[in-house]
C-alpha cells in the first residue's frame, strides 16, 4: 500500500462471472463458504493462491511478510453481512479483493467503509483511503532511505502532496494506526526478516520502533534515516 501498486488476480475471471450471476446476494460470501459450494471454493482457493504470488506474501496494507495460511481474503469495499449488507455487488470482483494480515483485516479495517462515491464502473469509484490497485503509493508516501542509500521500509506522508491526496494519506495512516509502536515494531521485524523470537534482536527492534514513533509524533523526518541505522546493521548481519 505504501511502496507499490498491486495487480489484481485474473486467475478467477470465469468463476467470477459464474458466481456474480448465480450468487450475488447479501451474505453470499459466508453462506457459500459454510456450504462448501464447489465453484465458490475453487474461486477462493485460486484467488488466494494467485494473490499470494502477486503480493509476494506481503499484506496489501501494512506490507508485512506473512505466511500464506495467515493471510485472509479481504474486501476493500466491505461486503457486509446478510443482516447489514454493504457493497454486495463487489463480493466477487477481483479488483475489490486483496490478501491482508489478520491485524489489518480484523483489528484495524474491520467493517470500515472507504467509499466516497460509486459509479457503474468500479475502477472509477472514489475512496477515502489509498486503494491497493488504483492508487500509486508514491503520490502519497515516501520511504526514507537508510544511511548507506538502501531503500527505506517505513512510510511517511509526502510533504509536497496535494490537499486531496494528503487527506487520503492521513486517513489511511490513521485507519491502520501505522503510528502505533506495536505496528511499527511489526514492520521493522518484517524488514529484518525476523520470524523467531530473539531477545537481543528484539531489543533493537523495539528501540527502533520507539524512535520512529517519537519521530512521527514530533514530525522530525530529517533525522529518521540516521536514527534507524542500527536496524540496517542488524539486517546486514543475517
Amino acid at each position: 500500500m505504501f511502496s507499490k501498486i498491486l495487480k489484481p488476480s485474473d486467475a478467477v475471471d470465469d468463476l467470477k462471472v459464474i458466481l456474480a450471476k448465480k450468487y450475488l446476494y447479501a451474505g453470499a460470501w459466508n453462506d457459500l463458504y459454510d456450504k462448501k459450494q464447489t465453484e465458490y471454493m475453487r474461486f477462493r482457493m485460486d484467488l488466494k493462491s494467485d494473490l499470494y504470488k502477486r503480493q509476494g506474501g506481503y499484506c496489501a496494507y501494512c506490507e508485512c511478510l506473512t505466511a500464506e495460511r495467515d493471510l485472509q481474503i479481504e474486501h476493500f469495499a466491505p461486503k457486509g453481512s446478510k443482516e447489514h449488507p454493504m457493497y454486495v455487488e463487489q463480493q466477487f470482483n477481483p479488483l475489490n479483493l486483496v490478501l491482508s494480515c489478520e491485524d489489518c483485516n480484523m483489528t484495524y479495517k474491520k467493517t470500515y467503509d472507504p467509499v466516497l462515491k460509486q459509479q457503474d464502473d468500479y475502477s472509477k469509484w472514489t475512496f477515502k483511503i489509498v486503494h491497493p490497485y488504483f492508487d500509486n503509493p508514491k503520490d502519497f508516501f515516501s520511504l526514507v532511505p537508510l544511511d548507506d542509500g538502501t531503500k527505506g521500509f517505513f512510510p511517511i506522508i509526502r510533504k509536497d502532496v496535494d490537499l486531496d491526496n494528503k487527506k487520503k494519506a492521513e486517513e489511511t495512516f490513521s485507519l491502520f494506526k501505522f503510528y502505533e509502536e506495536k505496528r511499527i515494531t511489526r514492520i521493522v521485524k518484517s524488514f529484518l526478516g525476523i520470524i523467531d523470537y530473539n531477545p537481543d534482536v528484539e531489543r533493537t527492534v523495539k528501540t527502533t520502533a520507539y524512535v520512529i514513533k517519537m519521530q512521527l509524533e514530533t514530525k522530525q523526518e530529517t533525522d529518521k534515516k540516521s536514527l534507524i541505522y542500527d536496524t540496517l546493521v542488524y539486517k546486514k548481519s543475517f
